[in-house]
């Protein structure tokens, strides 16, 4: 019995291996503009990626549940870092 028999899925990746990584995050953002550059990178972004978007009062938010791979992780932070300062 292998692996991939224990394992979901969508945590499987070559040869069948598990992603040791699996993480949420949660980024909040003071403007409604820096949140949608971000949005808009997530949807090009090279795997499946689900993610929910939502905002309270003046703050926005984006969701990102059950990931896995930690290469993923550096993407998403890569694109958070371009766009962390962006709109002084």
């Amino acid at each position: 019995m292998g692996i991939e028999n224990d394992v979901p899925k969508q945590f499987l990746g070559r040869g069948n291996r598990a992603s040791v990584c699996h993480w949420d995050l949660t980024v909040k953002f003071l403007t409604k503009e820096q949140c949608k550059l971000v949005i808009k990178e997530l949807l090009e972004f090279d795997c499946d990626i689900d993610f929910e978007y939502y905002s309270d009062n003046d703050e926005y938010y984006i969701s990102i549940p059950d990931m896995s791979w930690a290469s993923n992780l550096i993407q998403v932070a890569e694109i958070l870092k371009k766009y962390d300062h962006c709109i002084d």
